[in-house]
């Protein structure tokens, strides 16, 4: 066999070894991951469950109304987010007592400015919103402020980690609606 035809054939078997390692890496890539069953909730899965559709029919409450629907909070106040703009800064207020969330939820529109003002009554809380990356601690007697912009349309579970979590009475809601 001359050298040509053997050095043809090593660059073939070299072109063949590539794409056979190639090809595997891709399989390997696009099958599905293990399976979580029995592991604890990941941060992903976490998420899905604190996010959920906005109910048909939901209003936006203003300073000077009464709200109809119970445990949704008014505004203490509601200002332009900035000069000449169409959004708004909301800002509102909480009591965390009794392992509870008073009022339990707010209804602002997409886009606007939200400002809560979290007061611990009774003993340390932690108030957590992961949809917006909040973990805030608030020490008893003292009162936490957060403040984010709303930027997805949805209804969005907060809760106290250290009462139990999702799965405690101390849950509530941020809800998002499209924008006016």
């Amino acid at each position: 066999m001359s050298k040509n035809i053997r050095y043809l054939i090593t660059v073939a078997a070299v072109i063949i070894l590539i794409f056979l390692i190639v090809g595997i890496s891709k399989i390997k890539k696009s099958s599905p991951p293990p399976s979580t069953q029995g592991t604890s909730p990941t941060e992903e899965v976490k998420e899905n469950l604190t996010h959920l559709a906005v109910p048909e029919n939901i209003s936006v409450p203003e300073t000077n109304q009464e709200t109809t629907l119970p445990d949704v909070a008014k505004p203490i106040s509601v200002s332009p987010a900035a000069p000449q703009s169409d959004r708004s800064l909301r800002k509102f207020e909480i009591k965390a007592e009794g392992n509870k969330f008073t009022p339990k939820e707010i209804i602002v529109y997409e886009k606007d400015i939200v400002r809560i003002n979290i007061t611990a009554v009774d003993k340390d809380y932690d108030w957590a919103l992961p949809d917006y990356g909040f973990n805030v601690k608030i020490v008893k007697s003292a009162t936490q402020t957060v403040e984010f912009q709303a930027t997805t349309v949805g209804k969005f579970i907060f809760y106290c980690e250290s009462c139990g979590g999702l799965k405690s009475s101390a849950i509530g809601y941020v809800t998002v609606v499209p924008a006016r």
